[in-house]
């Protein structure tokens, strides 16, 4: 999926979070849980991942919203456009700045930027490219939508 950024207090602890490396394979519980529901996620058993530290303070009020109507109002198994995601947040005709906050989406499975597909049902580009075409085919056919 690519790099993904944790929280993890017990390694963290008094140090700004910025720019702190880890060089050991210390994990910590809200890591861990994190891994469990992706795990669960994977297999199907769950398919809405935990959202409790998941910081949205540097994106845009707009972003916020796009990215919380993803997640309360596309389920699993389902799709929408992004012209479509645009009119249900309340921002008709913005599809081209939603596939904008698709692209850069810092939590893909939290917030399943993978069910925006375009308007003539193709699926698009998934994490801003091309590239990511084939991961968007293969989450999509986890979730039932692609056969």
């Amino acid at each position: 999926m690519g790099k993904a950024v944790f929280p993890c207090p017990e390694l963290v602890e008094g140090k700004p979070p910025i720019n702190r490396r880890v060089e050991t394979r210390h994990t910590c519980a809200e890591v861990d849980k994190y891994f469990s529901a992706i795990d669960s996620w994977f297999k199907g058993a769950a398919r809405d991942l935990p959202t409790d530290n998941i910081f949205l303070e540097r994106l845009s009020p707009f972003q916020k919203n796009i990215l919380c109507e993803l997640r309360s109002k596309v389920p699993a198994g389902k799709t929408i456009s992004y012209g479509g995601l645009a009119k249900l947040a309340g921002y008709q005709g913005a599809a081209r700045a939603v596939g904008t906050v698709m692209s850069s989406n810092p939590f893909p499975l939290v917030f399943p930027c993978h069910r925006v597909i375009r308007s003539d049902g193709s699926v698009g580009c998934f994490q801003g490219g091309e590239k990511g075409i084939p991961l968007k085919k293969a989450l999509l056919e986890n979730e039932g939508v692609i056969k």
